[in-house]
């Protein structure tokens, strides 16, 4: 492990280099996943949003599936993206692009 004396951060919040290395490569490879490059359309509410794989936040919101189902076709032509995964309205997986 790492000389972490006189380090306040370290003091405060202590960990394990050994295991911040594993975590850190786990988060490389994961970024690296093609999976990122999946858009997924689901219902929020009265929207329909285009969300990418992994993402925590909507990346466009819609008024209606057809118009997110098209602009994430859009996406795939300009190679934005790989696979589209259309959901229903309960959030199950109904196809696939």
């Amino acid at each position: 492990m790492a000389d972490h004396q006189n380090d306040p951060i370290q003091e405060q919040y202590p960990h394990n280099d050994d295991l911040v290395k594993r975590v850190a490569n786990k988060l490389e490879d994961a970024a690296k996943s093609p999976e990122k490059n999946n858009l997924h359309i689901i219902a929020r509410g009265e929207h329909w949003i285009i969300k990418r794989e992994g993402a925590l936040k909507a990346y466009r919101i819609y008024d209606n599936k057809e118009l997110a189902i098209k602009n994430a076709k859009e996406m795939v032509e300009r190679g934005n993206a790989l696979v589209i995964i259309i959901h229903d309205n309960n959030g199950n997986v109904a196809k696939r692009i």
